[in-house]
C-alpha cells in the first residue's frame, strides 16, 4: 500500500503574489524563511484499501493497482513512474512488510502493523531520497474489515491525521528574489521562475509555477511530458501558515496538509 504522503511528495513551496504593481520581491518576502509541516492537519481524499490473501498481495487503491505474490521476492509492477517493483511479505499475523525499487535502488520501504483490536495500522516509511534518508509514520483507522480468510491487515483504512515525520523530512527553506523562487528541501532543491518555463528536477521531473491569485500560487510537475502531480499553495492572511492541495493526477488521490512559518 503506498500511502503517497507528504513524506515522498512535499513539493515546492513558494510564495503568493499580489496583484497590484509592487516589486514582487516585497510580494513574497513573507514567505522567505523555513517552513514545516503541521502534521496534525494532514489528510488524504480518499482511503487506503489492500488485501492479502491465499499467497497473493493486492493494492486495490493503487493506480494502476498493484497484484503481487506476498513471498518477499521483488516483483514487476507497470505504471508507476516512481518504482518498478513490489516486494511484500508478511512477518506475522499482524505485520506486513513493503519494499517499493525503482531500477534495482530502494526508493522506500513500508511497515503496517496492526494493532491488537484489528482497528489501526501504524504505518512507518522510510525513504531512501538519494542518500539523504528521512522517516515518518502515520496511523490508518479501519472503515471496512478484512475479507475472509485474509491476512488480519487487509481491508479500507483512512487517515487520521496522526502521524510523525524525522526533523529533515519536516522542514523546507524558501528564498524568493524578483520573479525567481528557490526552494530546498529533503527531497530536492531547485529553481523555478513564476509564470516560467518548466525547468527540471533532481528526480527527472519538470516543474512549473503559476499564479492564481494574489495569494495562491498553482505548482504542476511532469515526467516525460505527463502531468503527475499539482499543487496549490495559499498563503493564510496572517503570513504565518500556507495551505497546500497536493493532487497526484497518476493516483487521484489529494493530500492537504499545512505549512507553518518557523
Amino acid at each position: 500500500m503506498k500511502l503517497a504522503i507528504v513524506l515522498v511528495a512535499l513539493p515546492a513551496i513558494a510564495g503568493a503574489l499580489t496583484p497590484i504593481p509592487v516589486p514582487i520581491q516585497n510580494a513574497l518576502s513573507p514567505f522567505n524563511g523555513k517552513w514545516a509541516v503541521r502534521v496534525d492537519t494532514i489528510a488524504s481524499s480518499k482511503p487506503y484499501q489492500f488485501s492479502l490473501s491465499n499467497g497473493t498481495y493486492q493494492c486495490q487503491s493503487c493506480t494502476p493497482q498493484d497484484t503481487v505474490a506476498a513471498d518477499g521476492a521483488d516483483h514487476y509492477v507497470a505504471g508507476h513512474h516512481d518504482y518498478d517493483t513490489v516486494s511484500v511479505v508478511a512477518g506475522d499475523a499482524h505485520t506486513v512488510t513493503l519494499v517499493y525499487k525503482q531500477r534495482g535502488d530502494v526508493v522506500w520501504q513500508e511497515v503496517d502493523r496492526l494493532s491488537a483490536d484489528g482497528k489501526t495500522i501504524s504505518a512507518t516509511q522510510t525513504w531512501s531520497n538519494a542518500g539523504k534518508p528521512f522517516d515518518g509514520t502515520v496511523t490508518l483507522t479501519r472503515t471496512a474489515t478484512a475479507p475472509a480468510g485474509a491476512h488480519a491487515a487487509s481491508g479500507t483504512w483512512k487517515m487520521d491525521g496522526g502521524a510523525t515525520l524525522t526533523t529533515n523530512g519536516l522542514m523546507r527553506t524558501i528564498t524568493a528574489k524578483d520573479d525567481t523562487v528557490d526552494v530546498a528541501c529533503t527531497a530536492d532543491s531547485y529553481q523555478v521562475q513564476i509564470d516560467g518555463a518548466e525547468v527540471s528536477r533532481a528526480d527527472s521531473s519538470t516543474v512549473a509555477l503559476k499564479r492564481i491569485d494574489g495569494s495562491t500560487l498553482e505548482e504542476t510537475t511532469r515526467f516525460a511530458g505527463k502531468i503527475t502531480e499539482i499543487n496549490r499553495m495559499t498563503l493564510s492572511p496572517d503570513g504565518k501558515f500556507i495551505s497546500v492541495l497536493d493532487t497526484n493526477v497518476e493516483r487521484g488521490r489529494t493530500i492537504a496538509y499545512t505549512l507553518e512559518k518557523q
